[in-house]
């Protein structure tokens, strides 16, 4: 199979209540709670460099409060730091770090989405991964946890199932050609070396039965 989109960074947040919305946890209502913080931006070079592990990868588990982490400044629980969650994901395919993977079958992923409370904590409006999609990530444990951490909030994960709608559209077309299409290498090679693709591009993506992209340019 193949697909694709990203990591949090702890920082301090500004908080906004966005008001009691459809979202499920159970079939528990929730208010959404989005944070605005700064984000490092990396192209899709700089991603793969930062990246410890890229790997395609199908959410296994739900979003709830048994996985999700609220980080406060101290024990009284007044000044909210940073909030993410610990997302287990089954490994469909690696393309960098499979020493660091080894033989698992499964890898824990830190997420910038969080519950609580009946609250959903997310940086930006980023709503997170979501069980039964595959994805792309770009990983690395540069964070406070220690665990592989999508990188940059949405910056480094990829929906497979939307690579068109992608919000790093860029990111997500070179993403799908080189490590998910049959393209011929010189094609490759000429997708891979252009600065910036725009949608008004038209390059054309196909997600096959078989997990594999079709890519043509129109």
């Amino acid at each position: 199979m193949k697909y694709k989109i990203a990591v949090i960074l702890v920082l301090s947040i500004a908080l906004s209540l966005c008001g009691c919305r459809g979202g499920n946890n159970g079939d528990a209502l929730y208010q959404d709670i989005v944070s605005h913080a700064d984000f490092i931006q990396y192209n899709y070079d700089q991603l793969k460099e930062a990246a410890e592990i890229i790997a395609e990868v199908e959410i296994v588990d739900e979003l709830s409060e048994d996985n999700s982490y609220l980080v406060y400044s101290d024990d009284a629980y007044k000044d909210l730091l940073g909030f993410y969650s610990l997302r287990e994901a089954k490994i469909l395919s690696v393309y960098k770090g499979k020493e660091v993977v080894g033989d698992k079958e499964t890898i824990r992923i830190l997420d910038g989405v969080a519950l609580e409370g009946g609250k959903r904590y997310m940086n930006d409006g980023y709503e997170g991964v979501q069980s039964g999609k595959c994805y792309l990530v770009f990983l690395n444990d540069n964070n406070a946890s220690g665990e592989m951490s999508i990188i940059s909030n949405d910056n480094g994960v990829i929906d497979l199932s939307d690579i068109s709608g992608a919000a790093y559209y860029d990111i997500a077309v070179k993403a799908a050609v080189e490590y998910m299409s049959d393209l011929p290498d010189a094609q490759k090679k000429e997708i891979l070396s252009m600065d910036e693709i725009k949608r008004s591009d038209n390059i054309g993506m196909e997600l096959t039965s078989d997990g594999s992209v079709i890519v043509e340019q129109k």
